[in-house]
């Protein structure tokens, strides 16, 4: 079990992280920290925190400029040594008054070569990267003339880029790059080219749509490391006021890129015929990836206005596409159709058998995911961070994870998930996917976390989605689910699988008012028969079931009635007595469940009465205890308890109220 809070401590069953956990008295309010999309600089998030301080301690904050998993991971210098400027249209004053020029090819002394094609044939540019003479092609950057043809770019303008050198004499010999060979690189740590972007350099982008992005290439890392061989990032930044926009973005094989203020956005069929998400990174044992920041948007669609216009102008020719005809024949809808042969996947990270080894330190933070199928899908990765995102508008499961350890999942919002029509059991977050059994993997935090499966009242396809599910056999050890709201109509709330050591604590699970759907009463909570030694503390929900013979703890849990504008809905607790499974709907205490079916709005929140058709959000109904209610300061306080609630603030006089809040 896990024993206390202590980082630097070794925990029975779990594989410590390093980390620094802050002091009580720096906790913040998550409420009250802010993020600028439109600026070069726009984070404002969290200091790096261990695995657990996370779950039980840890809250944002707003000094530090990125966040990372934790002090393993790096984060760019706070200022970068040159900035350069790619701007594919016309001249235009950005948001801090700097003017910038109409973008151009390359000058000679920066790669430039004669342009083959267009009204000026033969033109070389006059472009060194400056405001006043930005770069105008972002691809130029990425691929030069070398990779793909990009008119007037003799080779990739970043010098980490690999690329074959023939017929290029790039100052390291005829044919050659920095390491003598034909496909090589032309970064020289120790002897940079100042005519070249290099690692610790920032790019900033105009406002365009620059395609298909990508990085990595060849069997070659792009690897932006300094002269000793650490991670020194090259930062891609929307400028001030500007709205760049990727139609996918894929890192490959890469080391040390942020993006910061970047749309991906497009639809499956547009962009990279190949890739089905929006965000696609990777890596393996030949070219790993780590150290990737990402924040922005990424979308399919912005809104329901977008998906309508293009359905009206573009749906009759999707008839006779594979996914569309799909859900036709399982009874779906014309619009149900259309979005499911529509959606991109948000994001997808991927890495190989040596699960973290050659994929880690990735970070998402600040992101808006909107109008996408899976939110966020995770493989055999590690040092993984999603801090403080959205996530709305799903057509599958919000997040995904299978065969890894170290993912952490904090300060998120996910909300209205939509019916594709595809039959599909959506779940905010899953475990699972792969039938070979797999692990002890450990470090999985989900914590602060905010599910309402509805606050969207226009959305015509709304769905029914559970919160958390281990679904496959894969081994977890040590997973801690703290201090999350979940307002849904589905069930589990909290399911437990092959789980050991698991903290489950201060989770409030509560029906929305819409009629449980799956077969389900209630929102419920519980574990599996194949978990053993886990904690329960602290929880509120609508219904409970535990096995016998787990040695697993339950204490200091609740269960209330599921209301629906005033019209209770009776839960049942399974628990365990005295070695049989029991069945109870009745007032009293079993098992460390207090079950209580006094049906009132203002009994034990501020106001708990959703209304039927479970459009609720983020203040509505009020899930703050009520002061004299059965659930503040009634937790139990111990090591295993977080000591802040789901805003980031500490229970008064130390102890906890029983739920997130």
């Amino acid at each position: 079990m896990i024993r206390n809070n202590d980082p630097s401590a070794v925990l029975a069953g779990v594989r410590r992280i390093t980390g620094n956990p802050l002091a009580t008295s720096s906790l913040l309010d998550v409420t009250k920290i802010t993020q600028n999309f439109k600026v070069a600089y726009h984070y404002s998030l969290i200091a790096c925190c261990s695995m657990l301080a996370l779950a039980l301690s840890c809250a944002p904050d707003s000094a530090l400029a990125w966040a990372v998993y934790n002090s393993t991971c790096k984060t760019p210098a706070a200022s970068p040594v040159h900035v350069w400027y790619v701007n594919p249209g016309a001249s235009y004053t950005n948001s801090a008054g700097v003017a910038v020029g109409a973008g151009d090819t390359p000058d000679a002394a920066h790669g430039g070569v004669a342009t083959t094609t267009g009204s000026h044939i033969g033109h070389v540019g006059t472009a060194d990267g400056s405001a006043a003479h930005p770069f105008n092609s972002l691809a130029g950057v990425f691929t030069g003339g070398k990779i793909v043809h990009v008119d007037g770019y003799g080779y990739p303008l970043l010098s980490t880029v690999g690329y074959d050198h023939y017929g290029v004499n790039a100052g390291f010999g005829a044919g050659v790059g920095v390491n003598k060979l034909r496909r090589d690189v032309d970064w020289n740590p120790v002897f940079p080219k100042a005519d070249r972007i290099n690692p610790g350099d920032q790019i900033i982008l105009a406002s365009a749509n620059y395609g298909g992005v990508g990085t990595g290439y060849w069997g070659i890392d792009t690897a932006n490391v300094d002269a000793s061989g650490k991670i020194d990032f090259v930062r891609i930044d929307a400028d001030g006021g500007a709205t760049p926009i990727f139609t996918t973005l894929s890192v490959g094989g890469s080391k040390g890129f942020q993006f910061g203020g970047i749309t991906v956005s497009s639809l499956l069929g547009q962009g990279a015929a190949n890739e089905s998400s929006l965000l696609y990174i990777n890596g393996n044992a030949a070219t790993p990836t780590s150290n990737i920041i990402f924040g922005g948007t990424l979308e399919s669609y912005a809104n329901w206005a977008a998906f309508n216009a293009d359905f009206a102008a573009n749906g009759a020719a999707a008839v006779n596409d594979s996914r569309y005809a799909r859900i036709i024949g399982l009874g779906g809808t014309a619009k149900q159709a259309y979005l499911y042969d529509k959606l991109r996947n948000g994001l997808t990270v991927t890495g190989d058998d040596a699960a973290g080894a050659d994929v880690n330190c990735i970070s998402i933070t600040g992101t808006h995911e909107t109008f996408v199928a899976t939110g966020v899908s995770t493989y055999q990765i590690g040092k993984f961070l999603f801090w403080v995102n959205t996530v709305d508008h799903f057509g599958e499961d919000g997040f995904d994870m299978q065969h890894e350890s170290n993912i952490n999942i904090a300060w998120n919002t996910f909300k209205d998930p939509l019916n594709l029509g595809d039959g599909n059991h959506p779940d905010t977050f899953q475990y699972g996917g792969q039938v070979t059994k797999a692990g002890p993997f450990s470090g999985i935090v989900i914590t602060r976390n905010t599910e309402i499966e509805r606050t969207d009242p226009n959305n015509p396809l709304p769905q029914q989605i559970t919160f958390y599910q281990h679904t496959n056999s894969d081994e977890l050890d040590g997973t801690a689910i703290t201090d999350n709201r979940s307002s849904t109509s589905n069930c589990p709330g909290i399911a437990l699988g092959n789980d050991h050591n698991a903290i489950v604590a201060n989770n409030t699970i509560l029906g929305n008012g819409v009629t449980p759907g799956w077969g389900c009463p209630a929102p419920k909570v519980g574990e599996a028969s194949v978990s053993v030694h886990n904690l329960f503390y602290n929880n509120v929900a609508s219904q409970f079931y535990q096995p016998c013979n787990t040695g697993t703890v339950w204490s200091h849990n609740y269960m209330l009635l599921a209301r629906a504008n005033g019209v209770p809905s009776r839960g049942i607790l399974a628990y365990c007595n005295s070695g049989t499974i029991a069945y109870t709907g009745s007032d009293g205490t079993y098992g460390g469940v207090t079950v209580d079916t006094r049906n009132s709005a203002t009994y034990a929140f501020a106001d708990y009465d959703p209304p039927a058709t479970g459009v609720n959000s983020t203040g509505s109904p009020n899930l703050m205890p009520s002061a004299h209610g059965p659930l503040a300061g009634a937790g139990v306080r111990n090591a295993n308890v977080p000591t802040i609630n789901i805003n980031g603030t500490a229970w008064p006089a130390g102890v906890p109220n029983i739920g997130a809040f």
